[in-house]
C-alpha cells in the first residue's frame, strides 16, 4: 500500500516580515592613539595573534591589519614630524 504523497505549500517571499522590538545597538567608534597603535606592532612583532589584539582593543580586524601594514610608516613620520613630543 502506497503512501499519498502530500505537498507542503512553500512560504511566499515577504510574506511575513518580522518586527524588531528592540533598536539594534552599534559599535562605538574607537579611536587609536599613536601609544596604542605602536603597542598593537611591537605585539604583533612578538607574536601576538591579531584577532586577539582585536579584542583586547576593541576595533575591527581589518583595522588591526591596516595598522600593522601602515603603522610603522606613520610613526616614523610622526616622529620626524613632531620631535617634542611626549611618543618617543
Amino acid at each position: 500500500m502506497a503512501r499519498p504523497m502530500y505537498q507542503v505549500p512553500k512560504p511566499r517571499k515577504n510574506a511575513s516580515k518580522k518586527v524588531i522590538d528592540t533598536p539594534i545597538a552599534k559599535c562605538k567608534k574607537v579611536v587609536l592613539n599613536f601609544v596604542q597603535r605602536e603597542e598593537i606592532i611591537t605585539k604583533k612583532k612578538n607574536g601576538y595573534c591579531p584577532k586577539k589584539l582585536a579584542l583586547d582593543y576593541m576595533v575591527g580586524l581589518s583595522t588591526i591589519y591596516d595598522i600593522i601594514a601602515k603603522g610603522s610608516a606613520e610613526l616614523s613620520k610622526f616622529r620626524t614630524d613632531n620631535p617634542d613630543s611626549a611618543i618617543s
